[in-house]
C-alpha cells in the first residue's frame, strides 16, 4: 500500500507539470495565430494599395504618353511646325525656298 501511494504522489506533479506546459503551450500557439493573422491582414491591406497606386501610375503613363498631350507639350516648349522651308543646295552654295 506504500508503493501505491508513492506512485500516487510522484504522478501527480508529473500530471500538473505536463498540463500546466500544455496550457502555456496553447496559449503561446493562440497569440503567435493573432500576430500572424494580423501580419497577413496589413500585407493584405498594402497589396490592395500598392495595386491601385501602380493603376493609377498606368493609367497616367498613357495619358501623358498619348499623342494629343505630347503635340500640347510640344506647343508649349516651341516646338512648331514650321511654315517656310529652305533648303540649302550643296552644289550651288545657296539657299532655296520652296512653296
Amino acid at each position: 500500500m506504500i508503493r501505491k501511494q508513492t506512485k500516487k504522489s510522484v504522478l501527480k506533479p508529473i500530471i500538473w507539470i505536463t498540463g500546466l506546459f500544455l496550457l502555456v503551450l496553447a496559449v503561446f500557439t493562440m497569440i503567435e495565430s493573432v500576430t500572424t493573422g494580423a501580419e497577413l491582414t496589413k500585407i493584405l491591406s498594402d497589396k490592395a494599395k500598392y495595386t491601385q497606386e501602380n493603376q493609377d501610375l498606368a493609367n497616367d503613363l498613357i495619358k501623358s504618353s498619348s499623342l494629343n498631350q505630347i503635340g500640347d507639350k510640344a506647343d508649349i516648349l516651341g516646338y512648331v511646325k514650321p511654315t517656310n522651308i529652305v533648303y540649302v543646295a550643296k552644289e550651288s552654295g545657296f539657299a532655296a525656298k520652296l512653296p
